[in-house]
């Protein structure tokens, strides 16, 4: 591991230890928005916004059993399932389910990828195309990091950089799940599955930086655990 990855690890945990210590339970949207709302399979309710003529979901997939009400299958939090073959598993953040709450959970590309679906009746898991075009409309990667994250520090570590939320996507700093069963960067960094692979092992992501008004397009190995947003 490179020695930025190490600080940002031991900075994440710290961070992780503050937040378990804190009332944080509120998600600071755009008071300027009039939000809509959709709700899972399980109940679970979100607020939505319309971005790019389409309608998004403003806050992170928390479902934990696809649309025809089979289970998603999860492991014991720091399982390492790198030998696995097309796993398809959640977890909550280091298994703290009060994280889900906020941050949503974390899901494997497979579950993006299974047919029984996952998101809200009329919603999708968006396509690469839709992350771009989204981008695109708030003036591309370069800029639109900062209009799309959620704002002030409640759950994304300083400086968040520009920070407007003008967007109303609320991007929150939800960290990752590597598939050897170690969790990263919580309060640094948000990354949303889309629903195109790149190569046998890998698909792409769209990701939020708290010190960067960029967002990133990458590729992730499909085994990672990553949050999920819908749209429709």
């Amino acid at each position: 591991m490179k020695k930025t990855q190490i600080i940002i690890s031991v900075l994440s945990l710290m961070h992780s230890i503050s937040l378990f210590s804190q009332k944080k339970d509120s998600i600071v949207f755009n008071p300027k928005i009039q939000y809509g709302q959709v709700s899972d399979k399980e109940g679970n309710v979100y607020k939505t916004v319309v971005l790019d003529n389409k309608t998004w979901m403003a806050e992170n997939l928390k479902v934990t059993k696809y649309k025809n009400g089979d289970p998603i299958e999860t492991t014991d939090p720091m399982l390492d399932i790198s030998k696995s073959v097309d796993p398809k598993y959640y977890w909550s953040y280091n298994g703290k389910d009060s994280l889900a709450k906020i941050y949503g959970n974390l899901y494997t590309w497979y579950v993006v990828q299974d047919p029984r679906g996952l998101c809200p009746d009329g919603f999708h898991v968006p396509t690469d195309q839709e992350w771009l075009s989204l981008i695109n409309a708030f003036d591309g990667n370069i800029e639109a990091g900062a209009k799309m994250k959620e704002v002030d520090f409640t759950h994304w570590m300083k400086p968040n950089t520009n920070a407007t939320n003008e967007s109303g996507f609320t991007g929150l700093p939800g960290g990752y799940r590597e598939n050897d069963g170690k969790y990263y960067v919580l309060g640094f960094r948000g990354y949303w599955w889309s629903s195109k692979k790149n190569y046998v092992y890998m698909a792409w992501n769209t990701g939020l930086i708290y010190n960067n008004d960029i967002i990133e397009r990458l590729d992730f190995i499909k085994k990672n655990g990553l949050s999920v947003r819908c749209v429709k």
